[in-house]
């Protein structure tokens, strides 16, 4: 009965190492198959990171291209207004020249006026002198009127 003893106990732990590999098995196929999982979703998830992170980057290369073209855009126009104000000064410029030229043709000719005027008033008084000579050496005084 030993034999048949050592033998069913034999067969029993067999058995028993055959359940225990088994569940070892089991387990060790779960462990195997959440790991995977877990494998695939770290894959998964590093793949929105990376899609999110290749977004966001293509966003600023946009954003910092639509930056370039609106300072290139003020830049010209700053540029264009410099021009425009420059011409405008010049313009200004050439104008008060004008406006100066004028102002000292208005001076000589008011000038020119008031001369030809005193001349006038000496050239009248002149010939009232000469009238009036003329009448006295005749005998005749006259008055006459400014």
């Amino acid at each position: 009965m030993t034999v048949e003893v050592e033998k069913s106990k034999t067969q029993q732990v067999t058995k028993n190492l055959n359940l225990l590999k088994e569940v070892w098995t089991k387990d060790l196929n779960a462990l195997r198959q959440s790991s995977i999982q877990m494998q695939v979703q770290k894959e998964e998830e590093q793949e929105r990171s990376e899609n999110i992170i290749n977004k966001k980057e293509l966003e600023i290369e946009r954003l910092q291209q639509t930056l370039k073209e609106t300072l290139e855009d003020h830049t010209a126009t700053k540029e264009r207004l410099e021009d425009s104000i420059s011409q405008l000064e010049a313009h200004i410029d050439e104008i008060e020249a004008r406006l100066h030229e004028k102002e000292s043709e208005i001076i000589i000719a008011r000038e020119e006026t008031e001369l030809a005027k005193l001349e006038t008033e000496h050239v009248e008084g002149e010939i009232k002198k000469r009238k009036k000579r003329n009448c006295k050496s005749h005998g005749r005084v006259k008055k006459f009127k400014k």
